[in-house]
């Protein structure tokens, strides 16, 4: 015998607040990294964590995987 409380019934799909985030989610315009290491130039501690974070980006060395 088939579960009778189940049949009939569509598949219910609600939407979590995760998934509504990724519906609404728009990626903020590109950036070259010039205009990224050019950005916030008198945060000291952020120069640094960009130069940590971008490596050799700057002289032109990126490499970008698929």
């Amino acid at each position: 015998m088939a579960d009778t409380a189940a049949e009939g019934i569509e598949e219910l799909h609600i939407n979590t607040p995760e998934e509504e985030n990724e519906k609404n989610y728009k990626p903020p315009p590109e950036k070259t990294i010039g205009e990224i290491l050019d950005t916030d130039k008198d945060d000291e501690s952020l120069q640094k964590y960009k130069e940590k974070l971008l490596g050799d980006a700057k002289t032109g060395t990126v490499v970008v995987g698929e």
